[in-house]
C-alpha cells in the first residue's frame, strides 16, 4: 500500500511534521522518552478532539513488519467498565503509533486514522501507510 498522491503532497509540504512528533534520547533513557511520547500524545489528542484525554496506553505493536521498538498507542478519552448489559470492559481513544529506536534513542508518533466504517475494504490505493518513522514497515 502507499500514499495517494494528495496526501504525499500534503506530507510533503508539511515535513512529515503533521500529526507527528519526534525527538532524540539517551539510549538509557528509554522510560523518560515514553513519557514524553504520551504527553506529547495525549496533548495533540486534546487539541485535535476538544475532550480531555484521561490517560495514554501505549504497548508493543503487534504489526506485521513492524521494526523494534513500535508502539501502539491509545489516548483515551473514555472508559465504561463491565456490566450486565455489556460484559466487557470498553475504551474510546484517538489511536496513535510511536517508535523509539533501540539503536539511536530516536523516537517519533503519528497519529494513526483507520479506514472508516466496519468491514469496509478499501482499494490499496487510497490508504496511507504508516510512515517508517513511527514504526510503519516502509
Amino acid at each position: 500500500m502507499r500514499w495517494p498522491a494528495a496526501a504525499a503532497a500534503v506530507l510533503a509540504l508539511a515535513g512529515g511534521a503533521a500529526g507527528c512528533g519526534g525527538g532524540d534520547a539517551d539510549r538509557g533513557d528509554h522510560d523518560a522518552e515514553l513519557q514524553r511520547i504520551r504527553r506529547e500524545i495525549a496533548a495533540d489528542a486534546e487539541r485535535r478532539g476538544g475532550e480531555p484525554v484521561r490517560r495514554v496506553r501505549c504497548e508493543p505493536s503487534e504489526r506485521t513488519g513492524a521494526p523494534a521498538g513500535s508502539l501502539d498507542c491509545l489516548a483515551i478519552t473514555d472508559e465504561s467498565p463491565p456490566s450486565d448489559a455489556i460484559p466487557v470492559p470498553i475504551t474510546l481513544g484517538q489511536p496513535y503509533a510511536a517508535r523509539i529506536d533501540p539503536d539511536t534513542g530516536r523516537a517519533a508518533w503519528c497519529r494513526v486514522t483507520p479506514v472508516a466504517g466496519e468491514g469496509a475494504t478499501p482499494s490499496p490505493e487510497d490508504v496511507a501507510t504508516l510512515p517508517e518513522r513511527c514504526g510503519g514497515s516502509g
